[in-house]
């Protein structure tokens, strides 16, 4: 095989950061190769995703019964708890608006949820002084199940049939993905085949984030001769990590003989 056992692979910027593609030189390994993660450094990820952005609604405005309506914001980085609930509120307008157009003949005034702000409040807590309050119409009401993580995630308050936050950032929260790679033997993800060099976390903060490898497992290289390397950042549920797309995505990995016996 080639001398070369290092590799770094950045890309990823002004395209898709969750997925890197690499040209080489044509490789050959003998067989009993496996290759490792050794460092990995990526952009700013979503901080609200997947189920985090799912809220449900009781309307009885446009229904003859009362239903519930499962709803979600647009998975997207918000950095801010005002930020999502002011999308909280966009998103039931924009219900509210598709409903209204479908029964246009019998509507007049589209009902609207609205926003109010205050920049003083006699509870304070943890220093935060200014809130945010979205009211739905008459009809509608905000339904905080408990199994909807986002009123816990922007910390959310409720009044009546108002629901309010504290203004201020998001906390940063941990949560794991996966490098998938083209040229490794496949594995097992909850009984799926799946070709996974490793798992890493990540974190909902602010500019880069950095991992590295302290103990790398090698897998097996099932691919012996290649010209290409792709690798894909996935979520734990397999969808592609949300990254912005003005970071790079570094990658450093090694190749190494293995015994797997």
């Amino acid at each position: 095989m080639s001398h070369i056992r290092t590799m770094h692979i950045i890309g990823g910027r002004n395209a898709n950061p969750a997925v890197l593609r690499t040209k080489l030189e044509p490789m050959k390994l003998e067989d009993n190769m496996g290759i490792a993660a050794k460092f990995i450094a990526f952009g700013e990820v979503s901080d609200m995703r997947g189920s985090d952005c799912n809220f449900i609604i009781k309307d009885s405005i446009f229904e003859q019964e009362e239903v519930y309506v499962p709803l979600s914001i647009p998975e997207g980085r918000y950095v801010t708890r005002e930020k999502v609930l002011v999308e909280i509120k966009k998103t039931i307008n924009s219900y509210l608006n598709s409903k209204a157009l479908s029964i246009l003949s019998s509507v007049i005034t589209v009902p609207e949820c609205t926003t109010a702000s205050s920049e003083s409040q006699v509870l304070v807590v943890n220093d935060y002084t200014a809130t945010i309050t979205i009211t739905p119409p008459k009809g509608i009401e905000i339904v905080p199940k408990e199994n909807n993580s986002i009123w816990s995630i922007i910390k959310a308050f409720r009044q009546n049939t108002s629901v309010w936050v504290f203004t201020g950032d998001l906390e940063d929260r941990t949560g794991m993905a996966f490098i998938y790679m083209n040229i490794v033997e496949n594995s097992y993800i909850n009984g799926k085949k799946s070709r996974v060099l490793t798992a890493f976390p990540v974190q909902s903060k602010s500019g880069y984030s950095y991992h590295e490898f302290a103990n790398s497992n090698y897998i097996p290289v099932e691919v012996k001769e290649f010209t290409e390397i792709e690798i894909e950042l996935r979520d734990i549920q397999g969808k592609l990590l949300n990254i912005d797309k003005s970071y790079d995505t570094i990658i450093s990995l090694h190749i190494s003989p293995i015994n797997r016996y």
